[in-house]
């Protein structure tokens, strides 16, 4: 695959001329890319993809891969292990067919939207509570939790006729692969552990990734 040039304001993982993520879309780049490469999404203009990332405080450089920079913005070390776990969690979730904000982004960009507005449309279909809207949902069940305990927090969810926030996935009934790999890169905190434990004991299953995203925020917090 070829290399973006230095000169452009923002880089995207290669995929391959025949790939399928935006091969139903009609639209064409307004913009030459480099053989082998496509865009996710394709900007009005190529600047508008550096108002996307977050810049970074005060003496901190303005370049990088997007895992260092937002770690950065959010006060971590761009090469340290904040840093790391953003990219390995971008990873995993990136490849994950038509969720939701997934396919609004695209029709956004099947419009010849801008980049901005494509990512803005993926992002309030994100913030449904059945959606990435979740992980607050979980956040509440940890804080429950910590107040009384993880056995009571789950019951009285259950009791409600909630599920279970965090637990269970209907792609993946054996359980959510991505939930384990970033569950095993962190610290979990001791309140996801007993709740992790509780939620097992009440026949809820694995944990999604939405309680990982939880546990991994939370451990660096």
């Amino acid at each position: 695959s070829g290399r973006w040039p230095e000169a452009w304001p923002c880089r995207t993982s290669p995929v391959g001329p025949r790939g399928s993520s935006m091969r139903s879309l009609p639209v064409r780049p307004r913009h030459r890319l480099p053989p082998g490469l496509m865009l996710p999404f394709w900007p009005t203009r190529w600047r508008s993809c550096s108002t996307l990332l977050p810049m970074p405080r005060r003496g901190g450089r303005r370049s990088g891969a997007i895992h260092q920079r937002l770690a950065q913005a959010w006060g971590g070390d761009p090469d340290g292990p904040v840093a790391d776990l953003i990219r390995r969690i971008l990873v995993l979730l990136a490849d994950h067919e038509l969720n939701a904000s997934t396919f609004a982004a695209r029709v956004t960009a099947s419009t010849g939207a801008s980049l901005a507005a494509a990512v803005l449309s993926g992002l309030a279909t994100l913030s449904g509570p059945r959606h990435g809207g979740m992980g607050a949902m979980v956040r509440d069940l940890a804080e429950h939790a910590a107040t009384h305990g993880a056995l009571a927090a789950v019951a009285a969810r259950l009791a409600k006729g909630d599920p279970l926030p965090g637990f269970g996935h209907p792609l993946y009934p054996k359980g959510d692969i991505r939930a384990k790999v970033i569950l095993e890169q962190i610290a979990v905190l001791a309140v996801f552990a007993e709740l992790l434990a509780a939620a097992r004991d009440a026949g809820q299953g694995e944990p999604n990734v939405d309680f990982a995203l939880a546990a991994a925020s939370a451990a660096y917090s």
